[in-house]
């Protein structure tokens, strides 16, 4: 793929991205008018809870990481073909276990284990050995924990 396809694909991602900030800043903005629409007592209501945004913000975050990092690697790949050089080995990927990726998503919402177990419909000791790595969660018990944090399957480490 020539240098000038890469650099196009660079300015439509980086204009997505744009696009996508501009977007959820757009939202933000539209729901912060509606509470200060509302009459004081709802808008107490409103303000103390979480804000809705941040789990957003920090997922499109990443999304954009992953792509971006996706096209520079592209254009890498596509380099040493054209000079005939091998391509290098993958950089070992960081993962984070089971304790870290959970820790930090149950820190954003407030929760503790209790109430991630809670939410996800297990019992507390199943929701601890999970995050401990002492056993080998079945797929449903997976599936419950991943929709109570609000990732998918996929994302929560095994």
């Amino acid at each position: 793929m020539a240098e000038d396809s890469f650099a196009e694909k660079e300015k439509l991602l980086l204009h997505k991205h744009e696009l996508e900030w501009k977007n959820l800043n757009d939202r933000r903005e539209m729901e912060a008018a509606r509470h200060r629409s509302l009459p004081f007592s709802e808008m107490l209501a409103v303000v103390v809870g979480p804000d809705p945004f941040e789990l957003e913000t920090a997922k499109l975050k990443e999304k954009q990481s992953r792509e971006l990092l996706a096209l520079i690697e592209e254009r890498m790949a596509a380099s040493a073909q054209r000079e005939g050089k091998l391509p290098t080995l993958e950089p070992p990927t960081i993962q984070l276990t089971r304790n870290e990726f959970v820790q930090r998503i149950l820190d954003e919402k407030g929760w503790s284990i209790l109430d991630w177990a809670n939410e996800a419909g297990v019992s507390h000791v199943t929701a601890g050995a999970y995050l401990r790595g002492k056993t080998k969660t079945y797929r449903s018990t997976r599936v419950k924990l991943a929709k109570a944090l609000g990732v998918l399957v996929a994302e929560l480490p095994k």
